[in-house]
């Protein structure tokens, strides 16, 4: 199924195509083909939400962020398990270092010390060690901590969806609403031109003056410097949208220009701030603090290792690494537990301690901070949304009688009763009205998504 999108760009093509030598039975096809390729550009609302929240970078950054800290778990959950490792060396010394011994082992009394040359020059030795943590509290207040940063991390991943999804939605009204403003501009411009036309026709038989005919002339020509100056800024929001949506440059892409004039409603007034990302991020934040401050306390506890190793070394007089001294090797052995008692670090974890408490008595500061603000936020957004129903019923009023008062204008102008200037007022005046309107009819949709934004509820869509 086709979608036929008006914009100003398909009202242009179907004026060229009309006003040229093409034939008619040329025309359906060639329509046929631009408006299928117009309907694969195009994306509505909901398709440009859905995109950004697939494609957007900085949701996939903070998706990665959330597969680090889940690669981090993994990490410390190893230390729980038991840490094996293997060895292997070889080292000779052509010359060995002298040891020395009393001088009655070696039969020489009368001297204190004798030089004598241990060990032999070449040495080899391999062997595997491992080691298993017994008792180490530190480690599981650290996984804990861990499972804290992932909630975290997620609770980030979902404001910056949020964030994303509010950009797309302001983006793609203030898209809507510039080009209702470019097809009203053309409209503007096509009623000019007629009043132009009337005033050359009136001017022929003396009944206008050619400063009249200049004058419509620099009005319509100011409409189309209004109308240059949309194209700009339109080019720029498309752009803002390609961005958050990850949309290649060199790829097609529009949006529906379709504008409803139905009004979404607000809902309860009530203020939950356990339902907006940020509260939970600081909620999520204060028990990572607590999890830090009693990792930090847990460091006073002993921890207690059990380790064991099996080596065996062999040895030979002179450079030969596949020979050892009397085809021997020895083998070494050794089991044991090790437990390390912190006794006194100068008062460091019990400052780094009192770092984390304030930093806690801080986060509930913020809490309660935002709370209040959520209050406001939700009163002000429901205010906004109350003074933008009631501007958009009076600019509704507005353009009905901008209408009937060009209409009488233009009449009144035809039959010589008014100048001009009036006409041109009029125009100007319409032109306004629609401009207000529109701008009424979108700000009450940004007062919505304001207060979804407060409410906590702007993913459900």
């Amino acid at each position: 199924m086709l979608i036929l999108c008006y914009t100003p760009k398909l009202t242009k093509m179907l004026n060229k195509m009309i006003n040229s030598n093409i034939k008619w039975q040329w025309l359906i096809p060639c329509l046929l083909c631009w408006v299928s390729t117009h309907a694969q550009e195009s994306y509505t609302l909901d398709g440009c939400l859905q995109m950004a929240l697939k494609s957007n970078l900085q949701i996939r950054i903070a998706s990665n962020d959330i597969q680090k800290v889940i690669q981090q778990i993994a990490e410390t959950r190893s230390a729980l398990l038991p840490q094996i490792s293997g060895e292997y060396q070889f080292s000779y010394n052509p010359d060995l270092p002298p040891a020395f011994l009393p001088g009655f082992i070696v039969g020489q009394p009368q001297v204190e010390n004798v030089p004598a040359i241990l060990g032999l020059k070449q040495t080899q030795y391999a062997g595997v060690s491992a080691s298993q943590q017994l008792f180490n509290p530190r480690l599981f207040i650290a996984l804990k901590a861990l499972k804290t940063a992932t909630q975290l991390t997620e609770l980030q991943l979902l404001q910056t969806r949020e964030d994303v999804v509010y950009n797309v939605y302001a983006t793609f009204y203030n898209l809507l609403t510039l080009y209702k403003q470019m097809d009203l501009l053309e409209v503007n411009i096509k009623s000019f031109e007629t009043t132009i036309n009337t005033t050359e026709t009136l001017q022929k038989n003396d009944f206008a003056k050619k400063s009249d005919v200049n004058r419509l002339i620099l009005a319509k020509k100011g409409i189309e410097t209004q109308l240059i100056n949309l194209q700009v800024a339109e080019h720029t929001l498309l752009n803002v949208l390609r961005l958050l949506t990850d949309t290649p440059e060199e790829s097609p892409f529009g949006i529906v220009t379709e504008l409803s004039t139905e009004t979404e409603t607000i809902g309860s007034l009530e203020a939950y701030p356990e339902n907006r990302t940020e509260y939970k991020i600081l909620q999520t934040s204060a028990m990572l603090k607590e999890l830090e401050r009693k990792t930090i306390q847990a460091s006073h506890i002993p921890v207690l290792v059990l380790f064991g190793g099996y080596f065996s070394y062999a040895y030979n007089a002179d450079f030969n690494p596949f020979k050892r001294a009397e085809s021997r090797s020895f083998d070494v052995s050794q089991v044991g537990l090790s437990l390390k008692i912190p006794v006194f670090d100068g008062g460091a974890k019990r400052a780094k301690s009192t770092q984390k408490s304030l930093e806690i008595e801080s986060i509930k500061n913020q809490q309660q901070l935002l709370t209040q603000q959520i209050r406001n936020d939700i009163k002000n957004t429901a205010n906004k949304y109350n003074s933008s129903i009631t501007i958009l019923q009076m600019e509704e009023e507005n353009i009905a009688l901008a209408q009937v008062t060009l209409e009488e204008i233009k009449t009144n102008y035809r039959n010589g009763f008014v100048g001009v200037t009036d006409v041109i007022n009029a125009e100007n005046d319409l032109q306004k009205t629609q401009t207000n309107y529109l701008t009424a009819l979108i700000n009450v949709r940004l007062a919505v998504l304001e207060w979804k934004k407060a409410t906590g509820t702007l993913l459900i869509f």
